[in-house]
């Protein structure tokens, strides 16, 4: 790592790498939400507008692929319309699920956040080291994610 040789997030008796993350998620979300500070988008909203410049989705798939809670992302949905920022149509798929897409309103609020976050992230980037460094610790948290994937139970 660029300031030297790593060290543990908490390190103390009980620490484990559960409570880690948790403290390293919480870090995050305050850096990402400083940069996006007088936007009205929380970074949670930010992660549902930028999957949603990808291309429109179902609320199940922006779930699974966020790793949003489906009554969590309902709340997020929920504001995002009333902004004026979604529109919902009905899934070809699968009629009884809904396609929410970007309407134009909310491609320019996310243009407007994108310099933020992109700003954020460089500034969290260049603390971790080179390119090789970032690749390393994003399949690292691969693999955390496979890992706690595999832990959770099945509902």
């Amino acid at each position: 790592m660029a300031d030297g040789a790593p060290s543990l997030v908490l390190d103390q008796v009980g620490g484990n790498v559960a409570l880690d993350l948790f403290i390293v998620t919480e870090r995050v979300g305050n850096l990402l939400a400083a940069a996006l500070a007088g936007t009205e988008v929380s970074p949670s909203q930010y992660a549902v507008y930028s999957q949603l410049m990808q291309a429109p989705r179902t609320p199940s798939e922006l779930s699974e692929l966020l790793g949003i809670p489906r009554s969590t992302l309902s709340g997020y949905l929920a504001t995002m319309l009333r902004r004026g920022d979604v529109t919902r149509t009905r899934s070809l798929d699968d009629g009884r699920s809904w396609l929410i897409s970007l309407s134009p309103a909310g491609q320019v609020r996310t243009q407007e956040c994108r310099p933020r976050i992109q700003r954020a992230i460089r500034a969290l980037n260049s603390h971790l080291g080179s390119a090789a460094e970032v690749l390393i610790v994003r399949q690292t948290l691969g693999r955390i994610d496979g890992a706690v994937r595999a832990a959770t139970p099945s509902a």
